[in-house]
């Protein structure tokens, strides 16, 4: 129950996983698998205009947890409750997170107010042991608690996934996919950590990925492949309800399993057609005690059946993936010991095409090498430099080229089972010599060492200054993990709204630099990492940075 210094009591819905979710036909919606955590404090309202349901819902999560950083502020428990209603009335689970131990009379009047909370947690205080006791024994008394839920052993946080190494030409929305994936019946969650701005609504920047992510995720689970495919098993239970036809019916309450005294068995699903498979999710039935039993995933693939995957112990759901292949059927071989296996569902799944753009540089003096793959096998790619919709008639990629111009690569993979491209795109910058931005100052500059913070930012999380470059090139600013900084150089916003790096073709001197910081970051005074021509990735030295003497107000 212990995690990350917080104690969750996950408190589920009874009536099992469906509970949480209303009239949502979208197969990761089945179980509050990932969930939102906003923080709330002071007179911050409520979701103002729906803002945070809305977004949470669009994102394909199941959960919304607010946490209260201090003890005391925050909603009453009347206001908490009425919005626990809106929440649900849109398919939402909702769930209380304490940064600080409130008193038993303000967790009481939160609970009382509620009707059913995923979960509830609470700051660790191992050495009250008797404390901890009477709290489990206060929330289990007022809040509905289905036995058998999964426990919330470990989490995903939003900022550990941005901080997820990134393949070249992969996006931050995969990583929270591969995130996902691997948490899904694994009795782990992924949590969105979100921030508010003064007027209490989601930041723009955590709104895109939001909606990025719900848009990848409905792109992948949007649709199920083994849709119209003909299944049969090596073996039946005589009810027609536990037929291999159980798992293509949508119904978790219908099952297959195998004829009684028989412990291993194969469950087979023909396809329509040649369809590229990257996903295969299996379900346990609900309801019904199944073993940890090794399980076999094969792919009957250009006629060949091979070995794709394999485990032990489904959970309620397991998402397995694999090397996108065009199969052609599908084969699940269960072993289940001294029980009969159960399988109720066997869902198919797969990336749209997508091309990764492989490029040496997309910043840069001169020209750099491009180059196009598709995550599909045997997709024809094709491409376009104008900022054009890619069709059957744009350009043929058939191998690295070379880029000499400033433009919009759009490119898209038309692949051989018919399914729907999504179009990749990447900015090229091209630099010359006489394009590169020219410093405020040029030589020798009486400066003060260092940043100075902003006289028109009351909060002190704003720094300006200038940054001296030693040399004409192009030079990369790299954002810190932590933090959600905005650098300008001039008026040029670097990371724009997401990116962790922002590159620029800069001449030698001084250029005038700001650095902008959320509201709530602890005014420190900041480090700022770069990279240039013959400059190794580090912090900029102090001598490299100056601003001047103030002259009642800033420079």
């Amino acid at each position: 129950m212990l995690a990350a210094c917080l104690i969750s009591l996950p408190l589920w819905l009874s009536g099992g996983v469906n509970a949480c979710v209303v009239g949502e036909a979208w197969p990761w919606a089945q179980a509050p698998e990932s969930y939102a955590l906003i923080s709330v404090s002071g007179s911050v309202p409520l979701d103002p205009d729906g803002q945070w349901t809305t977004a949470v819902r669009l994102a394909g999560l199941q959960g919304l947890i607010v946490h209260f950083p201090q003890s005391t502020g925050g909603p009453e428990g009347a206001k908490l409750g009425e919005w626990e209603k809106v929440c649900a009335s849109k398919g939402l689970t909702l769930g209380l997170s304490f940064g600080e131990r409130p008193s038993r009379e303000r967790l009481e009047e939160l609970l009382n107010s509620c009707q059913a909370l995923f979960c509830v947690s609470l700051p660790a205080q191992l050495h009250d042991v008797v404390e901890e006791e009477a709290l489990e024994v206060l929330v289990g008394k007022l809040m509905p608690i289905a036995s058998g839920g999964p426990l919330n052993e470990s989490v995903f946080a939003l900022d550990a996934i941005r901080a997820f190494p990134l393949a070249r030409g992969q996006r931050v929305e995969d990583s929270w996919i591969a995130a996902y994936d691997g948490s899904v019946g694994q009795g782990r969650h992924v949590r969105l950590d979100l921030e508010l701005d003064a007027a209490g609504r989601l930041r723009p920047e955590d709104l895109d990925l939001l909606t990025r992510c719900g848009v990848a995720m409905r792109q992948i689970y949007g649709t199920n492949r083994a849709a119209g495919s003909s299944a049969s098993a090596s073996s039946e239970d005589s009810d027609a309800h536990h037929l291999a036809s159980a798992c293509l019916d949508g119904d978790v309450s219908s099952y297959w399993t195998p004829a009684p005294g028989t412990r291993r068995a194969f469950l087979e699903f023909t396809l329509p057609k040649e369809r590229i498979i990257d996903r295969v999710l299996l379900r346990a039935p609900l309801g019904v005690r199944t073993p940890d039993s090794p399980f076999e995933v094969h792919l009957k693939i250009h006629g060949v059946w091979r070995e794709v995957a394999s485990g032990t112990g489904i959970g309620r759901c397991r998402i397995l993936s694999v090397g996108p292949a065009p199969a052609t059927a599908l084969r699940v071989i269960v072993d289940g010991g001294a029980q009969r296996p159960a399988i109720a569902a066997c869902e198919l799944y797969a990336s749209p095409p997508r091309v990764i753009i492989d490029a040496s540089e997309t910043v840069f003096l001169g020209a750099a090498s491009v180059a196009l793959e598709s995550n599909y096998p045997g997709a024809q790619v094709r491409y376009t430099l104008d900022g054009k919709a890619v069709t059957a008639e744009s350009i043929l990629y058939r191998r690295p080229f070379v880029m000499d111009r400033t433009c919009l690569l759009t490119a898209m993979a038309f692949a051989t089972d018919g399914s729907t491209p999504i179009p990749s795109h990447q900015h090229f910058v091209h630099y010359t010599a006489e394009t590169l931005r020219t410093p405020e100052f040029l030589g020798l500059l009486q400066l003060r060492a260092g940043l100075v913070r902003s006289d028109s930012d009351p909060q002190g999380n704003t720094w300006i200054g200038f940054v001296l470059v030693p040399r004409d090139g192009i030079y990369a600013f790299f954002k810190p993990e932590s933090l959600r900084e905005r650098l300008y150089i001039g008026d040029y916003d670097l990371f724009g709204s997401s990116s962790p790096i922002g590159e620029v073709g800069l001449k030698a001197g001084w250029h005038a630099l700001r650095l902008t910081r959320p509201a709530h970051a602890v005014p420190v005074e900041p480090q700022i990492a770069w990279r240039g021509p013959g400059v190794a990735k580090g912090v900029v030295p102090e001598e490299n940075l100056g601003h001047r003497q103030r002259v009642g107000k800033d420079e």
